[in-house]
């Protein structure tokens, strides 16, 4: 989640410290490995749910951020390139993820512990405004 928030605050506020590339290349190896590194603990359905949560929200917002980066208008390419569906299918595909973890996350802001509604609570707004802010 820090280098998303840093990641975040550098395309924010414009400063471009780091190239959004290197951001979400990072954002994905963290997210990974947070992923394969928790794969061998054993725990309750909610820290799985948790893990899986918070893993698609990084793959999902290192694409936000290059989308962000380059707007998603740029993402088409005219037709008669050779790859003319890639870009559509992208924004697509990211534009109805966003939607789902953030209904999902949204979902499970209203179970568990505090700590536990907090956290899906912030995850499900991150991702959401995020997504709004890439899209609009």
């Amino acid at each position: 989640m820090t280098v998303m928030t840093l990641g975040m605050l550098d395309l924010v506020t414009g400063m471009r410290v780091v190239p959004v590339v290197v951001w979400s290349g990072m954002l994905l190896a963290a997210s990974l490995a947070l992923a394969v590194r928790r794969r061998g603990r054993i725990g309750d359905d909610q820290d799985a749910r948790r893990r899986l949560h918070t893993t698609l929200s990084g793959v999902l917002m290192a694409g936000l951020m290059l989308i962000m980066a380059i707007g998603h208008r740029h993402t088409i390419q005219q037709p008669g390139h050779h790859h003319a569906v890639t870009g559509p299918l992208l924004v697509a595909a990211l534009a109805m993820g966003s939607a789902f973890l953030a209904a999902s996350a949204a979902r499970g802001a209203f179970r568990g512990d505090s700590m536990t509604r907090l956290g899906y609570g912030s995850l499900a707004a991150s991702v959401a405004l995020t997504a709004l802010a890439a899209f609009v």
